[in-house]
């Protein structure tokens, strides 16, 4: 055998270990969560937390999204909503919160304008409305949906460990009904997730999620405030890194938090896809790099086509098979989601192989229909 096919069997080799990693990674966390619900916090002085919403477009049944937040099981906590002007469709819905939720919500309305990130620069703004006496402000994007646990379960760690700066959640999909919502659904449940399960297992946590980021109000004050981010395409990437450097640590939550998606098109779930792909590539370069190996039924193809379908290229495509179907499937019992999607993933590998060699051939991203350039240290600039 010569020096290409022993590469695509080590390929091949390497991608069954990785996802045999992502079975007992994601054991392990929902060890992590079983632990967490039997265990009862009674603390007299909790901390006052303010969740922290930056609005923008109307995502698909965003005032049902909201209010999960406002019906929290927490004794002190008021919700933020901000939004960058009053002709912002989601300008009205946040006018509802307030009526109906007037002692809970906060509303913010107006726009910092320096940065490339407009999320950010509503956040800067949202800043100025945080009540002074705020411990922990907990980041989430409008599409999330939460139990009413969730404050608790975001703070949880950070009360055991003063060390632990910022929290982040993993997260998944519900209420993806249309092709172009369960392609997205996909995405998470088959690279995402496993990914981050992996990662969590192999070393310290480097990163958070836009989904849902707990930070301590006093080490966001230390790293500079969202100031120190706005020209960031990656902000919860670049926030989480500024909060280690601060020498803080981040940890997982112990919990999952539901968003809804509102993808509209094939061609939209393709293009979030691509952005999601190129943020990671200049966020971690290297990482990103080798995640091609992640990959296993494409390689498996690969190899079963230069072995010209010999049985040990048939063996190697069968295992390849195995070890995908095993690890997505334990994914998918950990979310509570439909095992039928693991059918998916010969087709899903093929695809993101494809999408990640795209995302080598241009450094512009789609984000709420605008366009950006991406430069290699992460920062953004608007095109158009």
């Amino acid at each position: 055998m010569d020096i290409l096919g022993l590469l695509l069997i080590t390929i091949c080799i390497m991608s069954y270990i990785y996802h045999a990693l992502v079975i007992y990674s994601t054991f392990k966390f929902y060890e992590y969560l079983e632990a967490k619900k039997k265990k009862e916090y009674r603390r007299r002085n909790l901390p006052k937390v303010v969740c922290f919403k930056p609005l923008c477009g109307e995502d698909k049944n965003m005032f049902f999204n909201l209010m999960h937040f406002v019906e929290q099981d927490y004794p002190n906590f008021k919700v933020l909503l901000g939004i960058e002007n009053n002709r912002d469709p989601a300008y009205k819905i946040a006018q509802e919160m307030k009526k109906y939720f007037s002692y809970q919500v906060i509303l913010a309305v107006g726009e910092e304008g320096s940065g490339s990130n407009k999320k950010v620069r509503n956040m800067m703004n949202m800043e100025r409305y945080i009540p002074s006496d705020t411990d922990i402000l907990i980041i989430s994007d409008s599409d999330a949906r939460v139990t009413k646990n969730y404050i608790k379960s975001m703070i949880e760690p950070m009360l055991d460990d003063p060390k632990v700066g910022a929290t982040t959640a993993i997260y998944r999909t519900i209420e993806d009904v249309d092709l172009p919502e369960i392609i997205e659904a996909i995405h998470i449940e088959t690279n995402f997730i496993p990914s981050v399960l992996v990662a969590s297992k192999l070393g310290p946590i480097k990163y958070a999620f836009g989904a849902s980021i707990a930070i301590r109000m006093d080490v966001l004050k230390r790293i500079g405030g969202f100031a120190s981010i706005k020209d960031y395409l990656a902000d919860d990437y670049m926030l989480a890194k500024k909060i280690i450097e601060a020498g803080y640590k981040i940890k997982l939550a112990p919990y999952i938090v539901s968003i809804i998606p509102s993808t509209k098109t094939v061609k939209d779930a393709i293009i979030h896809v691509l952005r999601w792909y190129r943020t990671i590539k200049v966020c971690n370069p290297i990482g990103y790099f080798f995640s091609v190996i992640c990959y296993p039924t494409f390689w498996a193809i690969l190899n079963s086509i230069y072995l010209h379908g010999s049985f040990t290229s048939a063996f190697m495509l069968l295992l390849a098979i195995f070890f995908r179907m095993a690890s997505s499937i334990s994914v998918l019992l950990l979310l509570d989601t439909d095992i039928y999607r693991s059918f998916t993933n010969p087709l899903s590998d093929i695809i993101s192989v494809f999408i990640w060699i795209w995302s080598f051939l241009g450094n512009k991203v789609q984000w709420r229909g605008k366009t950006y350039k991406v430069f290699f240290d992460g920062r953004v600039i608007q095109l158009e």
